[in-house]
């Protein structure tokens, strides 16, 4: 399945969400380094955000690299 993306919307999408993971793993590294009392569904929900967040890199990449081959 081809997503109905150009290479370079799907290479923003990557930067846009790679950036947000990124984010999100710093104040989460800071919020446990500094031991904030977190509630028990932090640390799943962010586990979860992080990984939907790693499949959607991985599809688009293989998309762009699916439209590099086709060119």
């Amino acid at each position: 399945m081809i997503f109905p993306f150009s290479h370079d919307t799907l290479m923003i999408l990557n930067i846009i969400l790679a950036s947000i993971h990124i984010l999100l793993s710093i104040i989460m590294l800071i919020l446990i380094q500094t031991r904030v009392e977190l509630p028990s569904y932090v640390l799943p929900l962010f586990l979860v955000i992080s990984i939907i967040a790693c499949i959607l890199i991985l599809l688009y990449s293989f998309d762009c690299k699916k439209m590099k081959m086709m060119m």
